[in-house]
């Protein structure tokens, strides 16, 4: 007759525990994300009730629970069982909590790092202002953000002492990091947004920033390299969050000049987003190859 293995008792059962409670805390936070993609409650809800509002308290059940079921695995009388399946909890919680620490760090709730500016309408210059067709305006819809201009001062909070009673384009000036005026780039929620000159035709840097547009899963809107504009809308992977994005090119001397605008369409912050959408698109696209 087979002997039976022995078995790790109840500490085996906690250290399960702690990984179905590591588990349950992944799938909260996929549920937040997802829910608001697929339309089953508002951004609003995700953000501020599941991740910001409980979201730490699932973190740390998680985490507690898992760091308790390794060490109790480890004390009188050590299980490798329980062992294994509690440091697999705990890399599980703790990898969950450095991700929610990112996101509670970009959206400036901890830490010190310069306060986002309370703005989504982000583009390279706003004395030449990049506008939306009527087309991309449609495909927007009355419900999301309107594109207003840069010297209007909508999305404020009046009581701010960063932000209050400025216009768009003044906000997003003082968020930039400037080397004339300021000496640290960490001080700054942006880095410089202006505009890109090559030294290549049009026609050919529209058919470059075309391919870059499709490489990145954007959808295209309106493409009209005549006219020398390109709007796409960029849909965020978990979260669902459309942002759209017009895209000028005009000849200057032999070379030519991009300009970019990029706008959510829900939220009064993008938490940086559009601002780093642009750079890293006109970062890419400045290294093409136009011979």
């Amino acid at each position: 007759m087979e002997q039976a293995l022995p078995r790790d008792g109840w500490r085996l059962k906690f250290s399960y525990l702690a990984l179905g409670i590591a588990v349950f805390a992944v799938i909260w936070f996929m549920a937040a994300a997802l829910g608001t993609r697929f339309g089953l409650w508002d951004f609003r809800f995700s953000f501020g009730t599941l991740l910001r509002g409980l979201g730490p308290y699932v973190a740390g059940a998680a985490v507690i629970s898992s760091v308790v079921a390794l060490i109790l695995s480890l004390v009188a009388s050590p299980r490798k069982k329980p062992f294994i399946i509690g440091l697999l909890a705990t890399l599980v919680s703790a990898m969950l909590s450095f991700r929610l620490y990112a996101l509670l760090l970009s959206v400036g709730l901890i830490g010190d790092g310069p306060p986002i500016p309370p703005i989504h309408n982000i583009q390279t210059d706003w004395s030449n202002e990049v506008y939306f067709s009527e087309e991309l305006l449609e495909v927007r819809g009355p419900d999301s953000n309107p594109v207003v201009s840069g010297e209007e001062a909508v999305f404020f909070n009046p009581d701010s002492e960063a932000w209050g009673g400025k216009t768009l384009a003044k906000i997003q000036e003082d968020a930039e990091f400037n080397p004339a005026v300021d000496d640290d780039p960490d001080d700054k929620p942006y880095g410089t947004l202006e505009p890109l000159i090559l030294d290549a035709a049009p026609e050919m840097v529209f058919a470059a920033a075309e391919r870059l547009v499709k490489r990145r899963g954007w959808t295209v809107v309106t493409s009209d390299a005549d006219a020398g504009t390109l709007e796409a809308t960029h849909t965020s992977t978990w979260f669902g969050f459309k942002d759209d994005v017009a895209i000028r090119f005009l000849a200057e001397g032999e070379g030519t000049r991009v300009d970019m605008r990029s706008v959510s369409r829900v939220g009064v912050s993008d938490l940086g987003a559009n601002a780093k959408r642009i750079s890293l698109f006109l970062n890419d696209l400045g290294g093409q190859r136009y011979d």
